[in-house]
């Protein structure tokens, strides 16, 4: 791919620290061509260029060629620069190919084109990552555009119609990618679909003190514990927030594999009696946490391990509007999410390099006494008996 170069293709580390493996790396990709080129920027000093590509934090790679911009990972001592990562990166950018995606439209949803307050900033951002993003009317011809990379359906307030729905389950079936924001208090008529995918929407509505102590009110639930996903996986400890969200209820499905995406505290619950002067948990009408509101699931189609079916669901679609995209990791959520349903992590590797795995054991403080009383006193007192039953028997 990097032999094949025909334009310059510019690699910007934004950190201080310049990791002598990653380098290694970068001048191996150099050395295949000269319209590569890497440079170490340290985004403090050089403040211009880290705000023209959204640097939010240390150890951020991005990937630019023509007016095309990517950001590829975040490097830092546990995760290294991926060969696998920056190599489909690179094939990303340089494809003439778009991927598309279709906002439904006609049920209420945040409209497309976007108005003040509405889903600008993340249109805004789409467009930055080489998205095209279309209004979608299926009430007045129920079929999915052939070119339909994703489709969104954000915030509806009343049903969909049946022959919408089943155009949805079609598409699914057939291995598209659906992302679905549904708030609280709505019915989108999607139960027949979430069913076979084996989702169900809890009528509730997520209370979290934490979201009170900050500000934001109790019915913003704060989220800083997420699922192992690729759309998940750079996030750590870092805080995204709901407003007015729903959780969702994940059952087994043959062939579905489903991950929680975003996991809230144990201390919030799902409400069911917003009419009280007081927000106080019932246990006869109520869930305690943790609770999931946002998942990601897949499904192979026709048991071929080729293509994929992708659904993506957040009981909420206010994160996502002006004003609370750009805060926190609001706009990470939807824009990994975006990223990982139009299948850009399936742009092919001939032959993937092994990645490195984290293959570390977490035990709780139990296990490891057992295992350290194991070591240090059992298996040496077994050796020690062994040794003078031996002695034992020779005497």
């Amino acid at each position: 791919i990097v032999r094949n170069l025909s334009q310059p293709v510019n690699v910007w580390i934004f950190d201080r620290n310049q990791d002598q493996q990653d380098r290694e790396l970068l001048e191996n990709y150099r050395r295949q061509n000269p319209q590569f080129s890497f440079e170490y920027i340290d985004p403090q000093v050089q403040r211009g260029l880290a705000e023209r590509f959204g640097v939010k934090q240390f150890g951020e790679v991005h990937l630019e060629a023509g007016q095309q911009r990517r950001l590829v990972q975040v490097v830092n001592n546990e995760q290294r620069l991926s060969e696998v990562r920056l190599t489909n990166s690179i094939q990303q950018v340089i494809s003439d190919r778009t991927a598309k995606v279709y906002f439904l439209q006609g049920h209420g949803e945040l409209p497309v084109p976007a108005e003040q307050g509405g889903l600008s900033q993340a249109l805004t951002a789409l467009g930055e990552r080489n998205y095209t993003t279309e209004p979608l009317n299926l009430i007045q011809n129920p079929t999915i555009p052939q070119d339909a990379t994703i489709i969104v359906v954000a915030g509806p307030k009343q049903p969909l119609f049946p022959p919408e729905v089943k155009a949805l389950t079609d598409y699914l079936n057939a291995g598209g990618s659906l992302l679905l924001m549904i708030d609280p208090n709505t019915n989108p008529g999607l139960d027949s679909l979430l069913k076979s995918w084996g989702v169900t929407l809890d009528n509730r509505i997520v209370i979290d003190p934490a979201g009170a102590s900050i500000g934001f009110g109790p019915a913003v639930p704060v989220v800083d514990t997420y699922g192992e996903h690729p759309i998940t996986q750079d996030f750590n400890n870092g805080i995204s927030f709901f407003s007015e969200a729903r959780s969702l209820e994940l059952s087994e499905v043959a062939g579905v594999q489903a991950t929680p995406l975003l996991i809230t505290n144990p201390q919030t619950w799902a409400e069911s009696n917003l009419q009280g002067d007081q927000l106080q948990f019932n246990p006869e009408t109520d869930v305690r946490g943790p609770l999931t509101i946002g998942a990601a699931l897949s499904r192979k189609v026709n048991d071929r391990e080729s293509q994929e079916a992708r659904l993506v669901i957040f009981g909420d679609s206010n994160f996502a509007v002006d004003g609370l995209f750009e805060q926190q990791l609001n706009g990470d959520v939807f824009l990994n999410s975006i990223g990982w349903l139009s299948k850009q992590d399936e742009e092919t590797l001939s032959i993937r390099p092994r990645e490195p795995r984290n293959r570390r054991i977490n035990l709780a403080a139990q296990q490891a006494n057992v295992l350290g009383l194991t070591a240090l006193l059992l298996i040496p007192l077994v050796g020690f008996a062994s040794a003078v039953f031996l002695w034992w028997r020779r005497r």
